[in-house]
């Protein structure tokens, strides 16, 4: 299995800090290559700073950099993922809310935790045109004429 992966890999030549490195890709080579950009930059910065630094402290020091850059961008993200969290369930209740509200003035059963909160008469109806503000990015997915092909 290991000699298949391989095989998918290309060869990627970079240079970092003026030392050239073969590097084997399984992705796009211009995305490795735009990375080994940014850490040669990096590199290059923090020797400028630090000029009788050696190869392997500049290293150590944009591994530290890289590293707290990555610890910040993980506590933004699952400062993200809590909002979204109580945001869904807010909007969760206020949904229930919504449906036990209109249940009865529609002849429907009130919604409960043992049933769906979608109806099956509703998801009967359902709609079935786009919507007018619908996502871009699932508009170009699914063309309009709804054959998957292009139009």
């Amino acid at each position: 299995m290991e000699a298949a992966s391989t095989s998918e890999k290309q060869s990627v030549r970079v240079t970092i800090l003026s030392r050239p490195y073969t590097l084997l890709a399984a992705g796009d080579p211009h995305e490795v290559e735009e990375v080994a950009a940014g850490v040669n930059d990096l590199m290059l910065s923090i020797a400028g700073k630090v000029p009788n630094a050696d190869s392997t402290r500049i290293a150590v020091l944009a591994c530290l950099h890289l590293a707290d850059k990555l610890r910040t961008l993980e506590r933004d993200l699952n400062r993200l993922k809590q909002r979204v969290d109580r945001k869904s369930e807010e909007f969760a209740g206020m949904l229930e809310e919504l449906i036990a509200s209109a249940a009865p003035e529609h002849g429907l059963a009130s919604a409960t935790p043992e049933h769906d909160l979608v109806s099956a008469e509703a998801q009967h109806h359902r709609v079935t045109e786009p919507m007018e503000h619908a996502n871009p990015l699932e508009a170009a997915c699914y063309p309009a004429n709804g054959s998957g092909g292009e139009s």
